[in-house]
């Protein structure tokens, strides 16, 4: 038994089916302050509330600056930290971006090959040797499901071409999204990062898989019975469910997890 979810693949442009498709595209990074903050929170997943309260400023000044209320702030230092961005770039646009992990680094700005809204085409081979994968704005709910309403290309983390060929990865079918919930845990933690390979549809029993049922994502370890499939949780605390035959158009697979990143 298959599960099957075939995201659009062309020319390395990977886009999720979404509820209102109408909605989708890339996001436009434009080259202000409000909206390099914008950008940096959304790709954290963060409110503006709660990025507030990370960097310890009050929720308005966060929304004055993104709305191009307020042109500058004094404050720039404390929600940089926030966002792991540099003070430079947040404030000016000074590249780097972040200093990046050793493992992989945001390296759009080092990048000659960039799409006419500035940022790179997905899977792009810088010649630094690092693939430039897209940040989607989706999460995959480790809890009771993440509703999908649109999807955009948020940023891009850059991995190495050599790890993700000895991983057997092909960067034209990668994309990072984040966890949202905990019945993943402790594998993965509420707001984990996670590469997830879109070209591995079919079911590996025990390995871990981003799904769609309905409109809603979900990330979930894959066991094989049987005439069935159970979708379990990591966490004692939520139950398995068991997919049969019947039922197996109910659930999509969208990808596997190959990778995780987190904070400490």
């Amino acid at each position: 038994m298959a599960f099957k979810l075939s995201p659009s693949i062309n020319s390395c442009q990977i886009r999720f089916t979404l509820t209102h498709p109408q909605n989708s595209g890339t996001l436009l990074l434009m080259d202000t302050l409000g909206h390099r903050l914008k950008d940096a929170r959304l790709a954290l997943g963060l409110s503006q509330k709660k990025l507030a309260d990370k960097a310890g400023v009050s929720q308005g000044l966060i929304h004055k600056l993104e709305t191009g209320f307020y042109e500058g702030t004094g404050q720039i230092v404390p929600i940089a930290g926030a966002l792991d961005v540099r003070p430079e770039w947040l404030h000016s646009g000074e590249q780097p971006r972040r200093w990046g992990n050793p493992q992989y680094k945001d390296l759009r700005e080092n990048s000659s090959h960039s799409s006419a809204d500035g940022s790179a085409p997905s899977g792009h081979t810088t010649s630094e040797g690092y693939a430039l994968i897209p940040i989607y704005s989706v999460h995959a709910s480790a809890g009771l499901g993440e509703e999908v309403i649109q999807e955009d290309v948020l940023d891009h983390l850059a991995f190495q071409t050599s790890w993700l060929s000895q991983k057997g990865l092909d960067p034209c079918k990668l994309g990072v999204i984040q966890t949202q919930g905990d019945s993943m845990y402790p594998t993965f933690d509420d707001g984990d990062v996670l590469l997830l390979d879109m070209g591995q549809r079919e079911v590996v029993d025990g390995k871990v898989f981003v799904l769609r049922s309905e409109e809603y994502l979900y990330v979930k370890r894959l066991q094989i019975l049987p005439g069935r499939i159970l979708i379990v949780s990591d966490n004692p605390k939520y139950q398995s469910v068991q997919v049969t035959r019947e039922e197996r158009e109910l659930w999509k697979i969208v990808g596997r997890v190959v990778w995780v990143g987190r904070e400490i």
